[in-house]
This record gives structure tokens, C-alpha cells and sequence, in this order.
């Protein structure tokens, strides 16, 4: 009975000896597994965070190429610019200076986006270069519309007028205001600040304008085409006022002397 008991109690510690060993071992398996993976995870997350900057460095320097490439082309498009000037071709100097001005602000904002990854020297030369033929051209503009023999320039005028009957009023008269509103600016003596919101305001309409004629050419292609339509006649119609209104505070901003002289001359016939 005794020795029954001792075979079992050796039975036991035996089976007990062997889950401890065994879990031993699954403890030692699983601490290498993990640390293996804690290696193999370091050296990914560290190879991502290098992976990613050498991505953003690859990608900046695509960008600053494609940079470099614009700047070029839009060089080549001012020398051109300067001979249209130089040889009095007004409507082709305008057409392309319309041209010119996108690719300038595009070169502005990208050099902005760059700045970091770019020499400062070289970042400010490019915003340089950039706002200087800015104004130089916004300021030929002015002279070539102040030109009254001089007519506006769309070739696709007629077929907007054909596809959109109903703007020919507002266009035309927006196109007048246009005109007089950049005579006014000639004059001033903050032309260039005056003249730079002037164009700001007369792109907004153009791409207004655009889009209008784009829906109503054909409707079904766009989304909500009938109000899109009616929201932008409105702000179309508005416009056409707020130029009325800018160019009557410009001739008013004239009349000062005459409004001086006027009442000075009142005051002395009263007192008579």
C-alpha cells in the first residue's frame, strides 16, 4: 500500500517536473518569438520614418525640377512678350500676357511650398523675378486698355453671346466699366495696388463667366444645372453694379476741387 502510495506521489512530481519544464520552454520560445518580432518591428518602423523622409526628398525634388522647368518656359514667354511690346502688337501683347499671369502666381505659390527645400537666395529671387514681371505687365495692361481705339479681346465672344443672349447687356457694360475703371487706375497714384484688385475681381468674373457659358451649352452634363445658373446670372448682374459704383467713387474722387470751388463760390454770393 505504501509503495502504491510512492509510485503515484513519483508519478505526480514527475508530470509536475515535466509541465514546469515544458513551460519553461514555451516561455523561453515565445520571449525569442517576441523579441524577434520587437527586432524585426524596430527595423521596419525605422525603415519606414527613413523610407518616408527619402520619399518626401524624392518628391520635393520632382517638384523643384518641375519648378525649375516652369520658371524656364515662362521666360522663354516674357522674351516673346517683350517683342509683341517692342513692336507695338497691342492684341497679341494682351493675349499672352493674360497667359503669363497664371504661370507667374503658379510659380509664386509653388516656390512658397518649397521654400524649405529651396537656397534662400535662389527663393527670393525667383518671388523676385515673379512679383516684378507681375507688375510690369499688369501695368503695360493698364496703357494698352486705356487705349480707347483699342476693342476688347475674346474670340469666343460671338459664340458666347450666341449660346447666352440674355448676358449681352450685363457683358457689355461690364466690359465698358472695365475699360474706364482702368483709365481711372492710369491716373492714380496707387496704380499698381489699385490695378492688382481690380484684375483679382476681373478674373473672378471670367471664371464666373466661363462657367456659366460651360452649363448652358450643355445642362444635362452638370449637377443642379437650373439654379447654378440662376446664382451665377445674379452674381453676374452684381458685378455689373459694383463696377457702376467703383467707377462712380473714381470720378468722384475727381470732383473734389470742383465741389471746393463750387462751394466757396456759394459762400461768397450768400454773403453778398
Amino acid at each position: 500500500m505504501v509503495k502504491k502510495r510512492y509510485s503515484k506521489n513519483s508519478h505526480n512530481l514527475i508530470t509536475l517536473l515535466g509541465i514546469v519544464v515544458l513551460a519553461s520552454l514555451i516561455s523561453d520560445f515565445w520571449s525569442e518569438v517576441i523579441a524577434t518580432l520587437l527586432i524585426i518591428g524596430g527595423g521596419y518602423c525605422a525603415y519606414y520614418v527613413y523610407d518616408k523622409k527619402r520619399l518626401k526628398r524624392f518628391t520635393s525634388n520632382q517638384r523643384i525640377e518641375a519648378l525649375k522647368s516652369d520658371i524656364k518656359e515662362t521666360d522663354q514667354d516674357i522674351r516673346h512678350l517683350e517683342i509683341l511690346k517692342k513692336d507695338n502688337r497691342s492684341k497679341e501683347y494682351i493675349k499672352l500676357a493674360h497667359q503669363i499671369l497664371p504661370q507667374l502666381d503658379l510659380i509664386r505659390n509653388e516656390a512658397n511650398q518649397l521654400q524649405k527645400a529651396i537656397e534662400p537666395n535662389i527663393y527670393k529671387r525667383i518671388t523676385k523675378k515673379a512679383n516684378t514681371f507681375s507688375n510690369e505687365i499688369n501695368e503695360q495692361l493698364i496703357k494698352l486698355h486705356a487705349s480707347p481705339e483699342l476693342e476688347p479681346i475674346s474670340d469666343q465672344e460671338d459664340e458666347m453671346i450666341r449660346i447666352a443672349p440674355e448676358l449681352k447687356p450685363f457683358y457689355h457694360n461690364i466690359q465698358d466699366d472695365h475699360f474706364a475703371i482702368l483709365k481711372k487706375i492710369e491716373e492714380a497714384d496707387n496704380k499698381a495696388e489699385l490695378a492688382a484688385i481690380h484684375q483679382a475681381n476681373m478674373k473672378r468674373f471670367t471664371d464666373v463667366l466661363a462657367g456659366y457659358i460651360r452649363i448652358k451649352q450643355s445642362p444635362k452634363n452638370f449637377n443642379n444645372a437650373k439654379e447654378r445658373l440662376e446664382q451665377a446670372l445674379q452674381a453676374i448682374k452684381k458685378f455689373n453694379l459694383d463696377l457702376d459704383e467703383t467707377l462712380r467713387q473714381l470720378n468722384e474722387s475727381d470732383m473734389k476741387d470742383f465741389d471746393v470751388s463750387l462751394r466757396m463760390m456759394q459762400d461768397e454770393r450768400n454773403s453778398k
